[in-house]
């Protein structure tokens, strides 16, 4: 449940910031969301080959970018929460 809570919100950064075509643009954008948030996108994640052997990294932002995926780069991520009761 926490991951759909924190991911919703990312996801929503990432979606707008896909069709953009400079970083004024983007920089407007995610001037608008929450600035932890958007600190969350700059994170790096893992690009993998075929066989998930680890060819490069790119973060979260650029990983959601619509030519990233068109290209289609393969990106392995894992998020790991402890929570001490």
């Amino acid at each position: 449940m926490l991951k759909s809570i924190v991911q919703r919100p990312l996801n929503m950064v990432a979606s707008s910031c896909r069709t953009v075509s400079n970083n004024s643009q983007v920089q407007d954008i995610l001037d608008k969301y929450d600035p932890q948030q958007v600190t969350l996108l700059y994170e790096p994640l893992m690009i993998v080959d075929s066989k998930d052997n680890i060819i490069g990294q790119v973060t979260k932002k650029d990983a959601h970018l619509l030519s990233n995926i068109e290209g289609e780069k393969i990106i392995s991520s894992s998020s790991i929460f402890i929570f001490f009761i």
